[in-house]
């Protein structure tokens, strides 16, 4: 049902084990993208769950193709049907616990990430997380095709 690839055991330095859930339905070159930068993220413990909701159209395939060309941790579960937003996600969510995951993000897929984007956010998961109750949320309109940068290294409480 799934399909996963893994990097080498040497390869992995004693970064906590982070794991990203990107959920597609019908929409393989957003997550293919959001997958592209994942790639280029300076992080070396990450684990990549990608759950498609049942796509009525060849996303699945085209996935497997990038998966199959990329050399992070990846795991693809193939819904049989679309079970939504929240159910999607949760599945991807149990998979990263699963794996034994220490923090777990929920990405949308038409995310584009920096490559330093993981270490100002985990370093303040280590630090305040212990402590405190973290989540994160922002509802901002971008309208399409319209590239907007958004900050995350300023973090304040």
């Amino acid at each position: 049902m799934g399909l996963a690839r893994s990097q080498a055991p040497g390869d992995r330095r004693k970064e906590p084990l982070v794991g990203v859930v990107l959920l597609n339905y019908n929409n393989d070159r957003d997550t293919i993208d959001c997958l592209h930068s994942l790639e280029r993220v300076k992080w070396s413990n990450l684990f990549v769950v990608i759950v498609d909701n049942a796509s009525a159209n060849d996303s699945v395939v085209r996935l497997r193709t990038a998966i199959a060309k990329n050399e992070m941790s990846i795991v693809l579960i193939e819904n049989k049907q679309n079970l939504g937003f929240a159910a999607g996600n949760n599945i991807g969510i149990r998979e990263c616990l699963k794996k034994g995951c220490q923090y777990v993000m929920v990405l949308n897929n038409d995310t584009v990430v920096e490559k330093g984007f993981l270490d100002p956010l985990v370093s303040f998961w280590e630090k305040e997380g212990k402590r405190k109750k973290i989540g994160a949320g922002a509802a901002v309109f971008i309208p399409p095709n319209e590239e907007h940068p958004v900050s995350y290294t300023h973090l304040t409480l």
